[in-house]
């Protein structure tokens, strides 16, 4: 298989992350959320489950965002346009065989449709609902968003966050896309 064949890497997002990013657009969460979703060599998967969870508890997040639901509402349309929401039948027969991989019940969807999709990474901040250990047995990673960022080789330093200021969010975005380009281009060196 040559470079620009090769299979994208599968992140598998967790709705903590999803939410997180929902309610900050100019958060890291979100600005990690899309350079992940902007570099071609990721495959952004996510269980639809997450979307009927994410719609039961709209007026709750709305609160705790401080916005109305009609903002938090376009968050979630613009992360999901990266993203590829993948039915449980998809994943339905490693169900079963997750159930050992996790702490929390709740988060089998995520790793039975990571192992499906090995090797791959849970992008997460619950770390603890899961057993990294046994996981990374059957390729798949637990990872929080910036280390996530971290594993695709990119520093938070690169894309300079940390001293940006409010407004400047479209200014962040155009220099992680950029940055996309960038790391393609050495990569295929």
């Amino acid at each position: 298989m040559e470079e620009d064949e090769k299979e994208a890497r599968a992140l598998v997002v967790d709705t903590n992350v999803l939410i997180s990013a929902m309610m900050r657009s100019e958060g890291i969460t979100r600005i990690a959320f899309l350079f992940l979703a902007n570099d071609p060599s990721n495959r952004m998967l996510c269980p639809r489950i997450v979307t009927e969870e994410i719609e039961r508890n709209y007026a709750e997040i709305a609160r705790r965002a401080h916005a109305p639901p009609k903002l938090i509402r376009a968050g979630l349309d613009e992360l999901l346009t990266r993203m590829t929401m993948v039915d449980e039948s998809e994943f339905s027969a490693w169900m079963a065989g997750s159930r050992t991989l996790v702490n929390d019940e709740n988060d089998t969807s995520f790793a039975a449709l990571a192992v499906k999709s090995s090797p791959s990474v849970i992008v997460t901040y619950d770390k603890a609902g899961y057993r990294e250990e046994e996981l990374r047995k059957s390729g798949v990673l637990v990872l929080t968003p910036v280390e996530a960022l971290k594993h695709t080789g990119v520093e938070l330093s690169d894309i300079d966050i940390r001293r940006r200021r409010k407004g400047d969010a479209i200014a962040v975005i155009a220099r992680i896309l950029a940055l996309v380009g960038i790391k393609k281009k050495h990569d295929a060196k």
